[in-house]
């Protein structure tokens, strides 16, 4: 239901490069006592696995604006 759409809604953003949008909705998800550990869980994943595999890398000196 309303779970599955907030995470889908998460996971398109940062597919379509709204990185902002998708950091603003996991955390929210992540954030949420009345959402099922489940997409929390989904959620806390996949933007760690984001941050640490796929986020572009930063140069020495340079504030990265990706984490949360």
């Amino acid at each position: 239901g309303e779970e599955r759409i907030r995470f889908l809604h998460a996971e398109l953003s940062l597919r379509i490069g709204d990185i902002d949008e998708a950091r603003k909705e996991f955390s929210r998800i992540m954030g949420d006592r009345n959402m099922s550990n489940k997409y929390r869980k989904y959620a806390c994943n996949r933007w760690e696995d984001y941050k640490y595999t796929l986020a572009p890398t930063v140069e020495a000196g340079e504030v990265n604006e990706v984490s949360i």
